[in-house]
């Protein structure tokens, strides 16, 4: 049996990379570019392609930061849905309840950690 070979699809206009720029600078603001170039894990070229397109830079989280996501997120879905189940209320109503209010607790203090840690971040702590 012959299987039908897919069309390539058609590519967009390629990037004309070949224009160069050179900059001086001094070493301050060379540490404060390096600085926030490390924030958003972008390489240089890229990261001044954005600036002069004025298009927006976002900090990456770090992998720790992402990883405190990951695990609240699979404790909220975990935990949300045995709260969805009938039967865990029908065995006990009270425990339920103060399953979610821990739920919400345990969102609430990731919440403020990661805030905490963008504060201290802006400060340059």
């Amino acid at each position: 049996m012959r299987r039908k070979r897919k069309k390539p699809l058609p590519r967009g206009k390629l990037r004309d990379n070949s224009k160069s720029i050179s900059i001086r600078m001094t070493e301050e603001q060379f540490q404060r570019l390096e600085r926030y170039r490390k924030l958003t894990r972008l390489p240089v070229t890229t990261y001044f392609r954005k600036l002069i397109a004025e298009s927006e830079i976002v900090e990456r989280p770090s992998r720790t930061r992402f990883r405190l996501y990951e695990e609240v997120n699979k404790i909220d879905s975990n935990i949300r849905q045995i709260l969805r189940n009938p039967r865990a209320k029908e065995l006990d109503r009270e425990a339920t309840d103060r399953i979610r209010l821990l739920l919400e607790h345990i969102l609430e203090q990731a919440y403020h950690i990661n805030a905490h840690h963008d504060l201290n971040h802006k400060d340059g702590q």
